[in-house]
């Protein structure tokens, strides 16, 4: 099975296997209800102060590009969680292709304005998009949402995560000793593997380090680099077969982390057996963590590629 943003649902369809056939349990049991408190948690919070919004009364809208399959698997999860855990909620489904906005927000079909909105589409993407008749769709709809039109799931401040760089501020700051707690720093000594900008390859020892575009998604333009008396070379290059359906922001800065080897597994695939690397995941509600996922892919930068692995507590 192929990778997904979100592996909740495979993973709550894992948990009777594996107590059948294995006799284990599951490291996400229960991951599903937490998930369901998290939405309730948060339509609350959206509609808790009606006076802050300019449609309190209005849908929550879910929305992604419905011909984009991955992303429209995982809009359609959380829309059903959502009106699983909030039934009395007018939960909607809407395409992109098919959203309107006016003045007052994001027109619906029947006229009606959405209260709140999940988006799947990268907000770096958006902001530079525009309308059929040459308007800046974007910043019209960052206005909108700033005027309290409606409230967003996935607000823009999440766009600070999405650029790799922020891992570089964030080793440049743990090397200050100032800037982070104690238990801060031990937390980014031991899951942040250091990271660099762009301006500060030249003065990093030789060695082999990890080169990411600060927008890239998907394993797309990442290559290993080794650095020597030399001078410095391309070692690794990770080939993306499907690189015009990667939706990405174009990136003009790239950034490094030292490379680090991993260890190799033999998993069986849906094409045999194979030998490759694995990548695991914790998914965050807010600020507490969640479920755990896992991707095997046979290359050392995973990518599209990569397959999903069920995962037992042994």
């Amino acid at each position: 099975m192929r990778t997904h943003h979100v592996f909740l649902l495979k993973a709550t369809m894992l948990i009777v296997w594996q107590r059948i056939f294995f006799h284990k349990a599951h490291p996400n049991e229960g991951a599903r209800e937490e998930l369901r408190i998290f939405l309730q948690f948060l339509q609350q919070s959206i509609y808790k102060n009606p006076h802050r919004l300019a449609h309190p009364e209005g849908p929550f809208v879910f929305s992604c590009f419905h011909d984009y399959e991955e992303d429209y698997g995982t809009t359609q999860f959380l829309m059903n969680e959502m009106k699983s855990a909030c039934p009395t909620l007018d939960v909607r489904f809407l395409s992109f292709y098919d959203m309107i906005i006016d003045d007052e927000g994001i027109l619906l079909p029947d006229g009606s304005h959405a209260g709140a909105l999940y988006r799947l589409h990268p907000l770096e993407i958006l902001i530079d998009e525009t309308t059929n008749d040459g308007e800046p769709l974007g910043e019209m709809f960052l206005d909108l949402y700033m005027e309290r039109k409606f409230a967003l799931f996935n607000p823009p401040e999440a766009i600070v995560l999405q650029n790799k760089s922020f891992m570089s501020l964030v080793s440049a700051l743990y090397l200050t000793e100032q800037f982070f707690t104690g238990s801060e720093r031990d937390i980014i000594a031991q899951y942040l593997t250091p990271s660099y900008f762009e301006s500060d390859f030249d003065a990093l020892p030789n060695g082999q380090y990890i080169q990411k575009e600060i927008w890239g998604r998907e394993g797309r333009n990442v290559q290993v680099v080794e650095k020597n008396c030399t001078g410095t070379h391309v070692s690794i290059k990770k080939l993306v077969h499907n690189y015009d359906d990667i939706i990405a922001r174009e990136s003009h800065k790239v950034m490094y982390q030292d490379f680090i080897e991993q260890k190799k597994f033999i998993h069986t695939v849906d094409s045999g057996t194979k030998e490759g690397y694995l990548t695991m995941s914790c998914f965050m509600l807010g600020d507490k963590t969640s479920a755990v996922g896992c991707r095997f892919s046979p290359e050392k930068i995973a990518g599209t590629e990569a397959y999903f692995v069920p995962l037992v507590i042994d």
